[in-house]
């Protein structure tokens, strides 16, 4: 494994050890540049899981420190993306640097992505479990 530390997640609820192993390898063999941006829809879509589990496997390995949770909001006049660290960072008002347009970002929710960036890289070594 390139996350031992992923097996902790399995004594909280029942998850298949084979989810965990390919949990595990989509995040271990990402190359530098796919270690940001990361979505549940794409695990849902790697290793065919529900969006409940995705969503529970990304949030753990959060609180495990692998990955770090971010909020990006892109703007709907230009598409020019913000990144934040929590929901509440976000303002209320936001001026579009392009168009000068203010909105708000509460009325367009749909601009609004959960991802998560990969802050803990895996050791040289991996680890048979």
């Amino acid at each position: 494994m390139y996350y031992p530390e992923l097996m902790s997640i399995k004594g909280n609820v029942q998850i298949h050890p084979e989810i965990l192993n390919k949990f595990d390898n989509w995040i271990g063999k990402r190359d530098f540049t796919q270690r940001r941006g990361l979505k549940a829809s794409q695990l849902i879509e790697q290793i065919n899981i529900d969006r409940e589990l995705a969503q529970f496997l990304l949030v753990e390995a959060t609180y495990l420190g692998i990955l770090k949770k971010q909020y990006v909001l892109f703007c709907p006049f230009c598409n020019e993306f913000k990144r934040y660290d929590s929901f509440n960072e976000i303002p209320s008002e936001i001026e579009c640097s392009q168009s000068q347009k203010e909105y708000s970002p509460s009325s367009y929710i749909r601009n609004i992505f959960l991802v998560f960036d990969i802050v803990k890289y895996p050791g040289k070594e991996l680890i048979k479990t």
